[in-house]
């Protein structure tokens, strides 16, 4: 509690200071980094921010719900995503990669990306994975997950690959079982599937999803 504080205050302190409001304004993150440097990274209190955000997924049960945060190494958030927060079956992974690429904050030279669950390191659709995104951006050093993807869908060897191409990769003890939960749907919106609705293949490690047919 002591470090939240401390980090609270730093942050209060920094945008009085500045007059910055918004992580996400250019270049904001880098002063915000220096007066962040020595005090320590509450992991699990990041992960259960991913957390709150994977809740926000629409829940279908041919996928599951899941939450992602793009820090600076030092803690400060650059970014957030969950699926299907943008068109199509997106992946929390790739809309928050998609939005901090699209926002006018400059790129980072390192980052670390929270999620709810181990990225996926293939998607039925053909679609990109989350690993393959991740591996590109080329500025992910550190993936810290609250739990391992289950076989509901797919085999998944995304811990394997990131580990592979050197990025580090860490579960954050504590929330395994909140954030299958989450996952599978509990807690989290669900989408209504009214009469005349049938069901299509896509992905999200995937399966189905309902698509209206022409009235």
């Amino acid at each position: 509690m002591a470090n939240e504080n401390h980090r609270a205050m730093l942050m209060r302190l920094f945008n009085d200071e500045s007059g910055v409001k918004d992580s996400t304004n250019k270049n904001s993150h880098l002063a915000r980094d220096a007066a962040l440097t020595n005090v320590p990274i509450d992991h699990k209190s990041l992960m259960a921010q991913a957390l709150a955000i994977a809740r926000k997924s629409t829940y279908i049960p041919s996928a599951f719900c899941v939450g992602a945060i793009i820090t600076t190494p030092n803690g400060v958030i650059l970014s957030t995503g969950y699926s299907r927060e943008q068109p199509g079956n997106t992946h929390a992974e790739q809309v928050a990669i998609s939005k901090l690429l699209s926002s006018s904050s400059s790129v980072p030279e390192e980052a670390v990306v929270y999620t709810t669950m181990e990225p996926c390191s293939i998607r039925l659709s053909g679609n990109k994975s989350c690993v393959d995104r991740i591996l590109e951006c080329g500025w992910v050093k550190r993936v810290y997950v609250g739990v391992m993807e289950p076989a509901d869908f797919v085999e998944n060897s995304g811990k394997a690959r990131l580990e592979a191409a050197g990025i580090g990769y860490q579960l954050v003890e504590g929330l395994e079982e909140e954030c299958l939960g989450v996952a599978r749907g509990e807690g989290g919106k669900e989408e209504e599937e009214e009469e005349g609705t049938v069901m299509q293949e896509t992905d999200e490690s995937e399966a189905r999803v309902p698509v209206a047919l022409p009235i």
